[in-house]
């Protein structure tokens, strides 16, 4: 499973009926953090408590408590590692990048429909990164420590890119070679950047060099303290509330303005969600894409379309709808609506929550000549289509607007959209809708009912109206979701920005590489 780092999680691990209370897990609430490490039994039973949630023992009718379980105890280290890097060079940070890259490359290279190991491995390194810095809010606590509880349900699923399997592509794997002279704090972002510096290349290979690399060593800073047990830490975000909880913990806690908040949002390119880990299901992307770190994310937003959908496990997200999909290679695509309310509002103009749950019976498309026109994201990012279709100038010129008032005017059957294509714009902006919104061109009467057909036999519910404003969406971050889906180089530049204030938040004596 990978979910890149903005997803609370449903499922709770199992849970024994007995307390296993060892000498090792007393010991390691000692002063001294490296008696918690010299007990290999001690390390069998952390092991235990992560996969079955060992509880204490409690009374019929009170609350189960689960032990707490810490990055610390789990990664493995030949010796006791600092808590607190003291020196690093760039020699060792390539070095890690190097270890990181091997490692990638021996997984397994295919990736088709909901099978790509290397974003999923890439995607839950990022989302082990993001886990462990959202739970920063200044005065209280958090931050990139390497600490955050792995027994709760919100790190469901992030052990297999800390400790287990993945063929030994693990942060616990290459960080024992470099354990005696890097903290796991720094390291844990160091991971990230290998993951994002590896699918970036990926993507370079698969496009052209020129559209460049993302700096990160330049950026880098050491001196991270590695928390081995964290009481402070603050909720994550939870998906289903929306911008409400993006504003809570991107703007508030993590102090970003909404232009960095949205481009940090941008790693959801990589990895998917798992209905075994989240009750959410798909990937961001389509399947190739999920393992190369670029802009497709805000090109997905707005140049796919999407319908509310509900998973096996009762939770509502945003399925992609376009006419011309093919899940078999691309896969089950997604996006949940902390994604959504970026781009999306209920109405035009003030914000208005959009949740899919509230409004399932609605799609979310757009038309490509907006205020901020997707021609750059069509031709540049998206092999020059919109919705799955490649755009002919008539569907291109459809204006939209930021009244109703002027999209009529320029409509009207005088106007000069009429008067240049020869094609009534209302009979275009239905094209596009049935491109957009599962072949649906009109959703009631005559015209609607092969398209509650197609929803049907799609598994998503039957449509009765366009999400918000098609010609003028007005999302929390909408002006910068639609500059990033048409500019990679803006995305990249505010992408550092704020990557390097989410890792940074709350040490304020860091050094950068010698």
């Amino acid at each position: 499973m990978t979910l890149a780092f903005f997803t609370p999680l449903a499922m709770a691990f199992l849970a024994l009926p007995f307390s296993m209370t060892t000498a090792k897990e007393a010991s390691c609430t000692s002063a001294d953090p490296s008696s918690c490490r010299d007990n290999e039994e001690g390390d069998e039973h952390i092991e235990m408590q992560l996969h079955r949630g060992v509880r204490k023992h409690s009374q019929v009718g009170e609350p189960e408590e689960h032990h707490a379980v810490y990055p610390y105890d789990l990664v493995k280290c030949p010796t006791t590692p600092p808590l607190k890097t003291e020196q690093m060079d760039g020699d060792t940070y390539d070095a890690i990048m190097n270890d990181f890259a091997e490692k990638f490359k021996g997984l397994p290279q295919q990736c088709e429909g909901m099978d790509c190991p290397v974003a999923d491995v890439c995607g839950c390194i990022l989302r082990m990164a993001g886990h462990d810095f959202m739970d920063y809010k200044e005065g209280v606590g958090g931050g990139s420590d390497a600490c955050t509880n792995m027994a709760e349900a919100d790190n469901a699923g992030l052990a297999d890119c800390l400790v287990e399997g993945n063929e030994g592509a693990t942060i616990s794997e290459v960080y024992g070679k470099h354990c005696d002279k890097v903290s796991l704090a720094d390291f844990v972002v160091l991971a990230a950047e290998a993951a994002m510096t590896y699918t970036r290349e990926i993507y370079l290979n698969a496009t052209s060099s020129d559209r460049g690399t993302f700096d990160f060593k330049s950026n880098f800073k050491y001196g991270r303290t590695t928390g081995v047990t964290c009481t402070d830490n603050q909720e994550l975000p939870n998906p289903s509330k929306s911008c409400v909880d993006v504003e809570r913990v991107f703007v508030n806690n993590l102090q970003l303005n909404w232009n960095l908040s949205a481009a940090l949002m941008g790693v959801h390119t990589l990895g998917r969600a798992s209905v075994t880990n989240s009750g959410f299901y798909g990937w961001w992307s389509d399947a190739k894409n999920s393992r190369r770190f670029y802009n497709n994310y805000f090109v997905s937003l707005y140049l796919k379309g999407w319908q509310p959908e509900q998973t096996e496990t009762g939770k509502w997200q945003w399925g992609y709808s376009d006419a011309n999909r093919d899940d078999d290679l691309e896969g089950h695509q997604m996006m949940l609506d902390s994604d959504m309310c970026l781009a999306w509002s209920e109405g035009s103009g003030e914000y208005k929550q959009v949740l899919a749950e509230d409004k399932p019976h609605s799609c979310a498309w757009s038309i490509p000549n907006l205020s901020h026109p997707f021609f750059d994201a069509m031709d540049k990012y998206n092999d020059g289509k919109f919705c799955n279709i490649v755009m002919e100038d008539y569907m291109r010129d459809l204006p939209g607007g930021h009244s109703q008032e002027d999209r009529k005017a320029q409509w009207a059957s005088d106007g000069w959209y009429q008067e240049k294509h020869g094609k009534n714009a209302m009979v275009v902006f239905m094209e596009i809708r049935a491109a957009c919104c599962n072949g649906c061109k009109n959703f009631g009467g005559r015209l609607g009912e092969k398209c509650q057909g197609y929803n049907e036999a799609s598994g998503f519910p039957l449509i009765e109206k366009d999400t918000g404003e098609v010609t003028h969406p007005s999302g929390m971050a909408y002006e910068h979701v639609m500059i990033f889906a048409n500019d990679e180089p803006a995305w990249m530049g505010a992408f550092l920005e704020a990557w390097g204030i989410a890792t940074t938040n709350g040490f304020n004596d860091l050094t950068t590489l010698g």
